[in-house]
């Protein structure tokens, strides 16, 4: 995506921005290279988990996931009856709220 120099932004210029993201790794990677100086090309990474990565990243730590909304939408992640509809392949972010592990308040 070609993105214009920022009017009244001192040392903006033109870039040229790429993102993807990496399965092997799970992150999203941002890029951003300059049109007339691509030598000076930067990058930044983002480390993305999936609701059961963030279950297990959860274990022994006194915290437990309490709900995860989706749009706006409350998922039922515990249940086995999620649908491509729910709109996970789409999704570039969910909400999740976490509670202390003992009172599920």
């Amino acid at each position: 995506m070609h993105l214009d120099a920022l009017d009244g932004v001192p040392g903006s210029v033109d870039m040229i921005e790429r993102s993807h993201f990496d399965p092997v790794y799970s992150r999203w990677i941002d890029e951003g290279q300059p049109v007339t100086e691509p030598d000076k090309a930067l990058a930044q990474t983002v480390r993305c988990y999936t609701p059961a990565d963030l279950l297990l990243l959860l274990e022994g730590t006194g915290l437990a996931l309490k709900r995860i909304e989706l749009d706006g939408r409350e998922v039922d992640f515990s249940s086995n009856q999620l649908t491509l509809s729910e709109g996970f392949l789409e999704a570039w972010a969910y909400l999740a709220q976490m509670v202390p592990a003992n009172g599920m308040g």
